[in-house]
């Protein structure tokens, strides 16, 4: 009489998940300032999503610490997923912060930022996507790079965003903390993906 072993968890699979929630929070983070309204409740769906990348992480962290072997480094893949677990953070942050602030109109430069985090956390999901086929560079070297350059472009959104603000005629101090949060938490979506994409590529060549 034979037993089976049990299956060996995919933790590709599970990382591509954590940034398919990614991707489904930064486009609800869209929809919320394309149509600014029933704030609360949107920025709460965000939360649900966050809450389900955090069930992830949770669940991948307890696989990769009880497994007798893993594909990779088990220190890498944690530090993936916890990477990915940040950006979600961020953009729930991001959300939460319209509705915590009460903020009533949007300054412009909020519709550019959030389009170009949800870029960057999609190009992301598919590196993801191709990380399991690391030792097969190409799509994963090209889906590294676009995040990269998105990064870049969203840097010079960030700056000159908070150059407007800064020199904008008699701004309130009130007005100014408020944005300063929100544009600094898109921006750390965009850094968090570049971070998780740089890792990828490290850990890829690593096991090359």
């Amino acid at each position: 009489m034979s037993f089976g072993r049990n299956k060996e968890p995919n933790y590709f699979h599970l990382l591509a998940e954590m940034t398919g929630c990614a991707s489904q929070a930064a486009k609800l983070l869209v929809e919320l300032v394309d149509d600014y309204r029933d704030v609360s409740e949107k920025a709460e769906a965000i939360h649900d999503v966050e809450h389900r990348c955090d069930k992830l992480l949770h669940s991948l962290s307890a696989q990769v610490n009880a497994a007798f072997i893993t594909p990779i480094d088990r220190e890498d893949l944690i530090g993936i997923a916890n990477g990915i677990d940040s950006i979600t953070d961020a953009i729930e942050d991001s959300a939460s912060s319209f509705h915590v602030y009460s903020v009533r109109t949007l300054e412009e430069d909020v519709f550019s930022m959030t389009r170009l985090a949800l870029s960057s956390v999609d190009a992301l999901h598919e590196a993801v996507q191709a990380f399991e086929t690391y030792k097969d560079p190409h799509t994963l070297d090209e889906r590294i790079i676009e995040v990269n350059r998105i990064e870049a472009e969203g840097d010079l959104v960030y700056k000159n965003a908070l150059r407007k603000l800064y020199t904008a005629p008699a701004p309130s101090a009130l007005h100014i903390l408020k944005w300063e949060h929100i544009f600094g938490t898109l921006e750390q979506i965009l850094d968090g993906c570049e971070d998780v994409a740089d890792q990828l590529s490290l850990v890829a060549i690593k096991n090359r």
